[in-house]
């Protein structure tokens, strides 16, 4: 049972057909076996980023309790078999939960959960788990993502911020490959479905700290960067959250 390889699951649903959904946060001390099958989905969704595989070991091996994030990283099951995963923090300095990376296998992608598919499904679950995690609904959801991709987040709720975006192309290894970097889309998930005047205002209030979760919370870059003020803004001058662990914290 998926229970005893994985452990225990974080949340337990059905699909609308009747198969077991789980999932599992692979944090904290999570079997090597277990972070493995994680990083396996992971290079076979995205072979052009490898260098978050050692980051997904790392974050496996500490709580997901951090210095003002709550790191998760979801292995999603399917009557016990893994079928796609999603590495997503709670930032709770910038309010807002930006996803790093999610994938759902193409033979699960029909299934559906409350007559959204599971892809769907996945990806909107962080405004369930950033309410969890904070207590409140914060900013909404953030994303990155290639313009060819857009079809995947645009259907589904997510916003494009109207801003010029750049990602280093090397993510936190830019120090040692070099800074390269490469246009995409800036994406917003808002936390709640609104009226159009309160989710344009809200947008607004977004933008900078769903930019500055990714720029200087996961990649590192600093002021120095020319372009990064112009995207990030005062959140620049806000005291970063770190995902080292906070002394004498186990975790949740």
């Amino acid at each position: 049972m998926s229970r005893h390889r994985f452990g225990s699951p974080a949340l337990e649903t059905r699909t609308d057909e009747g198969a077991v959904v789980e999932l599992f946060d692979i944090v904290g001390g999570a079997p090597t076996e277990v972070v493995e099958t994680l990083c396996s989905i992971h290079v076979g969704a995205f072979p052009e980023h490898l260098f978050a595989v050692d980051l997904i070991r790392e974050d496996a091996r500490l709580p997901n309790v951090r210095d003002g994030i709550i790191v998760h990283q979801w292995l999603l099951t399917v009557d016990g078999e893994p079928v796609g995963y999603s590495l997503a923090d709670s930032n709770l300095v910038r309010r807002i939960a930006p996803l790093h990376f999610f994938s759902v296998l193409p033979a699960s992608r029909t299934h559906t959960v409350d007559g959204v598919r599971l892809g769907t499904w996945l990806m909107t679950d962080l405004r369930r788990q950033y309410l969890t995690d904070a207590g409140e609904p914060g900013l909404g959801a953030a994303a990155e993502t290639p313009e060819y991709k857009l079809r995947i987040f645009e259907p589904n709720g997510w916003l494009r911020c109207p801003v010029r975006y750049l990602e280093p192309i090397h993510g936190w290894n830019w120090r040692t490959e070099g800074l390269e970097v490469r246009e995409i889309a800036l994406l917003w998930l808002p936390p709640t479905t609104g009226s159009a005047g309160a989710t344009n205002e809200l947008a607004s209030a977004a933008l900078e700290p769903a930019a500055a979760s990714f720029l200087i919370d996961m990649y590192h870059l600093d002021a120095s960067v020319p372009w990064l003020a112009n995207l990030c803004g005062t959140e620049i001058d806000r005291p970063a959250p770190s995902r080292e662990t906070v002394a004498g914290d186990s975790g949740r």
